[in-house]
């Protein structure tokens, strides 16, 4: 086989060719025997234990009752902000998280609804979990393509951590004040005095209760009781 004559300039070129692809060959081969010490996540992949996709995460709630319930505590970050912290599930349910019970605060016939959310994610080892209650407002009623959504259901009560809420004799603005009592294991328990506002309930004065007598006395109130 015999190859064309080729010029000073094409001789040149060809040349400063075979060059740079050599350089360029030993430098992918070098590259490829360092090990990579910072790679690089996967876009649709979340920061978890398991390494869920984010769109193998589901909030669902079957119960027409729960779902403005469930909906508005999803927006809360506090709540939030410890659910999803700890190892991420494929499936939040709201009827396995959330337990209920009627209460009257207002004398007025229409039951209060307080909520629980009952959950190792949340809860701690000395049963503080986070509490709400919800009352009755307003006529709204909507249908949504996820289900009716009662818009007349407002919160007037959250905190993160309480292992019982009682309904106190004293009153303010036609509700009952609220105890909200926080186990303190083998220290005396957080008593907190909420009392309502006209719009929500707010707190007013904390306490410590002695478990073996049941003395009360006044302490600091926190900026926010931790479970």
């Amino acid at each position: 086989m015999t190859f064309p004559m080729l010029g000073p300039q094409a001789l040149t070129f060809l040349t400063s060719l075979i060059l740079l692809l050599s350089s360029c060959a030993r430098h992918k081969q070098e590259a490829s025997d360092v090990p990579n010490v910072n790679p690089q996540p996967t876009a649709t992949l979340f920061a978890n234990t398991d390494e869920l996709e984010l769109s193998e995460i589901r909030l669902i709630c079957a119960d027409n009752s729960l779902r403005p319930i469930w909906i508005d505590l999803l927006k809360e970050p506090k709540l939030t902000g410890v659910l999803f912290q700890s190892r991420l599930q494929p499936i939040y349910d709201c009827t396995q998280l959330l337990k209920t019970r009627q209460v009257d605060l207002n004398n007025d016939g229409a039951m209060e609804t307080v909520v629980r959310v009952e959950s190792g994610l949340v809860c701690s080892p000395t049963g503080n979990c986070p509490m709400a209650i919800y009352g009755f407002f307003d006529d709204r009623i909507f249908n949504t393509s996820a289900g009716p959504y009662d818009f007349r259901i407002r919160r007037l009560f959250f905190t993160l951590g309480a292992i019982s809420l009682e309904r106190d004799e004293g009153r303010l603005n036609g509700f009952h004040d609220l105890i909200v009592r926080l186990n303190g294991s083998s220290y005396p328990d957080s008593l907190e005095l909420f009392q309502f506002d006209g719009s929500s309930y707010e707190r007013k004065q904390c306490f410590k209760e002695d478990k073996l007598t049941g003395k009360r006395s006044t302490k600091e109130c926190t900026i926010e009781e931790l479970p």
